[in-house]
């Protein structure tokens, strides 16, 4: 990624020294109408190295064109560059975003350096100057960051020289910030860290599908894989969380006994999937996946939200690519395969066997919903969360019928959730291993596990297993 363009023209004197001549760099990167659109439904195609000229080359083509600011439009820029001039990518990356047009990176092209900026400008205009990101990286495409150099003879340099070459690389970095919050891109600051770690002789490529997530770069075509229910709404879920928080997160939710809470089918022919809390800061919120009717233009296919309390905390869009465990290269993504509204559907719909031990009450699940307090003299504590360190709502007498609402919740500490976890999942496997048996025995009489209950008012909260009964 080149500085050269970067220079204003009273800065060119001082340090043109210092700037190595491009003369092995063609003239000029090419732009040409995409006809027919190809796999990424692209309206254009921008290739070859960027130069200085490179934007005023892509000006003067979008206006021979035509094109003015498209709101919700179609346009789509496919890139195919090694980089380039840093100051014309950030011009073009304005040109684009002003446009309205997203990008793409195609199977078999790539897009590094300076390159990489013009892509992270693809987005949708929409009302009341609304951005929306719109930029996809095919599976087989090549995309990587790396920070800006300047380009310099090898010899000694004065003072002067070295503090203006100093202040041109200050002013690209403020560029470059200026530009992504002018044009409110998504550009974690995560991966802006990234990059501007990355030596300018490396190269720091999106290889993963926990790179492309955390990064908000959506990764398509890519089918669903064959997995079950838990393990693909995990799979969305971390990967959806990952791009809230900028950082990868593995999946691997070991201490939930069941992840999926609710599984509905909405008005409109999709499918909404609620988990128990167990996403962002301390596992406290629920995550909820909504499938699309059908796939969307650019292969989106539904969304990731995160509640606690009523409130969303943060939404990302869905792609199949986010199923997929995080350390998968995304080379490796299967590319086709059939229509993924249709595949995930019947499964996310799809109901989960429950195990039960109806006469020893040895199963951390009650067959239910109906239950009933027991095990106590009096009285048990309706409580706000799990822990009898939560917030009494009130008590519940000997007796009084209840409601389950969802599926038992684990509590305690890590270490404890994931053993009495461990221990309810292998007496489901094995209900008749009497060792599985005493292990949830265990775990039940140390409270260990809990249910979300409703009363006949409607008041929710949690007790215990150990003081429920079926009934």
């Amino acid at each position: 990624m080149r500085l050269l363009s970067a220079l204003r023209p009273a800065a060119v004197a001082p340090v043109a020294a210092l700037i190595a001549t491009l003369a092995a760099v063609p003239a000029l990167a090419d732009v040409t109408l995409s006809e027919p659109p190809g796999p990424m439904g692209c309206t254009a195609t921008l290739s070859g190295p960027l130069t200085p000229e490179s934007a005023q080359a892509f000006a003067a083509f979008t206006a021979e064109q035509g094109w003015q600011t498209e709101y919700y439009g179609t346009r789509r820029l496919c890139l195919d560059s090694p980089g380039g001039a840093y100051g014309a990518a950030l011009e073009i990356a304005r040109q684009v975003s002003g446009l309205g047009m997203g990008t793409a990176v195609g199977p078999g092209a790539t897009c590094d350096s300076a390159c990489a900026l013009v892509f992270m400008a693809g987005q949708r205009q929409g009302e009341e100057n609304l951005a929306l990101t719109d930029r996809l990286l095919h599976p087989q495409g090549r995309l990587g960051f790396h920070a800006p150099a300047l380009v310099a003879e090898d010899r000694a340099y004065s003072r002067a020289e070295i503090d203006a070459a100093y202040a041109v690389a200050l002013r690209s970095l403020r560029d470059l910030l200026a530009l992504r919050d002018a044009l409110q891109l998504t550009f974690a600051e995560s991966l802006l860290l990234e990059m501007l770690s990355t030596p300018p002789g490396e190269m720091r490529r999106i290889a993963t599908v926990g790179d492309a997530a955390r990064w908000r770069i959506p990764v398509t075509p890519a089918a669903v894989p064959d997995a079950p229910r838990e393990a693909l709404v995990e799979q969305a879920c971390a990967n959806a969380q990952s791009a809230r928080y900028g950082e990868a997160v593995a999946a691997g939710i070991s201490d939930a006994l069941t992840l999926i809470d609710t599984a509905i089918e909405t008005p409109d022919g999709g499918v909404r999937v609620t988990t128990l809390p167990a996403f962002l800061g301390e596992g406290a919120h629920a995550c909820t996946v909504t499938l699309f009717p059908e796939p969307q233009p650019g292969g989106a296919i539904g969304e990731v939200s995160f509640g606690s309390g009523g409130f969303t905390e943060a939404l990302a869009t869905l792609y199949p690519f986010m199923m997929h465990p995080p350390d998968t290269a995304l080379t490796d993504l299967p590319v086709t395969g059939p229509d993924p509204v249709a595949t995930l559907k019947p499964v996310l719909l799809a109901s989960d066997a429950r195990p039960f031990a109806p006469a020893a009450g040895d199963s951390c699940w009650i067959a239910g919903p109906e239950v009933a307090v027991s095990e106590v003299s009096e009285y048990v504590n309706l409580r706000s969360g799990t822990g009898f360190g939560a917030e009494i709502l009130r008590e519940v007498p000997l007796s009084e019928a209840l409601t389950l609402i969802g599926n038992p919740v684990v509590a305690g500490r890590q270490d404890e959730r994931q053993s009495c976890a461990a221990a309810c999942r292998s007496m489901a496997a094995d209900p008749d291993d009497p060792g599985h048996a005493g292990a949830v025995r265990g775990c039940i009489a140390r409270n260990a596990v809990w249910y979300r209950v409703r009363d006949a008012e409607g008041t929710e909260g949690f007790i215990s297993r150990k003081f429920l009964r079926a009934r």
